[in-house]
């Protein structure tokens, strides 16, 4: 009998008498041999579980988290959803009510700027103002990736340093950030936001081009000013009259899709925030409200286990999200049961986004995930006869070079794909009870 059926590592006895599981289970023993924890959750076309490999385990999914943001915005929104940042103007004040709209850009603030006038009083009503979420690390505060999180913001959170004319300049706005020069033999840079000083050591490059991307310190306040004034936050009711501009989001499936392809941590705290602001006001402790009101649609509207999910924030910078290869697969399932193809079309495609350079020429789509010893790849392919498979797999605490941690992934969708037909043989299935 070959070794790896008597492998405590294979958990669901139904499918230790598949000769086709081999190849699959050779990817992966080399991690595992060396201390690597390996997750995977494989669904066959009838929606059976194919292969179960540890898949009720829980473990930091990383940016795989935001395919839970991302469905539970749409589900609470709708995919033609398209968020509107209102605005009054009352003599030289204006009034702001901000739901959420991460796609808000300094061009249109600017515009807006220009077409109003620049406000003495800037007022702000906000659907939630979080700044830093409360499980991110502190090291990642000071990049663009880590930007602060409010309802009213502008670029994501983020700006860009550049080498321009032999200088460092920041773009498209300094929004109050210094920048100080200091000798060195090698170009170095350190900025803290919260003191928001730049400190670039070294020679600056003598071609025009971008040295790197940076949070905006306080992006409301940033957005504000770009108005006229730093914002004060509204009391009382709204304005009865019709608002003097409204600024309008893309329809809320293109900016998933903007938040999936690309990765984007700084939409997926807003969806998530947005869809649970929603279902009411939020508390002064907003991270708590939304992450139990992402969990009970998980559980209760998904059909997760409990056990299934821990929701600290929506976009997996956290590492104290949990989540099971099993819940991510129920995930996808439910989401492409709901939204077909308007789902999938959303995802990242091989060639694209975080896939550039990966798969080519496979038919998979889906989402990686990636922190320091956490890489994880879930989505849904299908083998050359048409069959539709559904997979999550979840690599932790791994010490191979990341790159060789995504190769393995890549060869486990490809021996996915080449899997033998339905007339290779018959196996006991363990079924799943997915909805399709």
């Amino acid at each position: 009998m070959l070794a790896f059926l008597a492998s405590p590592f294979l958990q669901d006895p139904a499918i230790q008498a598949r000769p086709d599981l081999e190849a699959l289970m050779s990817i992966i023993r080399p991690f595992q041999e060396e201390g690597t924890l390996v997750g995977v959750y494989l669904v066959g076309p009838d929606g059976s579980a194919y292969w179960n490999h540890y898949g009720t385990t829980r473990m930091i999914p990383a940016s795989n988290m935001k395919v839970f943001s991302c469905a539970y915005a749409l589900h609470r929104l709708g995919p033609d959803y398209r968020s509107e940042t209102r605005i009054w103007k009352s003599g030289t004040n204006l009034v702001v009510d901000a739901p959420g709209d991460p796609t808000l850009s300094f061009d249109q603030l600017t515009d807006l700027r220009k077409k109003l006038g620049k406000a003495s009083a800037v007022q702000v009503r906000q659907a939630y103002r979080v700044g830093v979420p409360p499980t991110w690390e502190h090291d990642d505060l000071p990049n663009r990736y880590a930007a602060q999180v409010s309802a009213f913001t502008v670029d994501r959170g983020g700006f860009e340093l550049w080498a321009e004319g032999g200088k460092p300049v920041l773009k498209p706005y300094d929004y109050g950030v210094r920048i100080l020069r200091e000798a060195g033999t090698t170009l170095k840079i350190e900025y803290d936001p919260f003191s928001k000083i730049v400190r670039v050591k070294g020679p600056i490059p003598k071609t025009d081009q971008r040295m790197d991307t940076l949070a905006i310190p306080q992006p409301d306040a940033a957005a504000a000013g770009l108005l006229g004034q730093i914002p004060v936050p509204f009391r009382g009711n709204l304005p009865a009259a019709p608002p003097t501009s409204i600024l309008t989001s893309p329809p809320l499936i293109e900016t998933v899709k903007d938040c999936l392809v690309r990765s984007d941590n700084n939409i997926a705290e807003n969806l998530m925030l947005m869809a649970a602001a929603s279902e009411g006001p939020l508390g002064e402790n907003v991270y708590a409200d939304a992450s139990a009101r992402m969990k009970n649609f998980l559980v209760k509207t998904v059909g997760l286990a409990e056990s299934d999910i821990r929701v600290l924030d929506g976009s997996g910078m956290s590492r104290q999200n949990w989540v099971t290869p099993k819940g991510l697969v129920t995930l996808l399932a439910w989401a492409k049961s709901r939204w077909g193809s308007t789902w999938t079309d959303a995802l990242a495609e091989p060639g694209k986004g975080t896939l550039a350079g990966r798969l080519e020429g496979s038919p998979f789509r889906g989402k990686t995930g990636t922190l320091t010893g956490v890489s994880t790849l879930s989505g849904y392919t299908k083998t050359a006869d048409g069959r539709q498979f559904t997979l999550a797999v979840m690599f932790n605490m791994y010490m191979a070079p990341a790159a060789e941690i995504r190769s393995a992934q890549d060869r486990l969708v490809r021996e996915i794909e080449n899997l033998p037909g339905e007339n290779a043989g018959s196996w006991p299935r363990t079924p799943h009870f997915l909805s399709w």
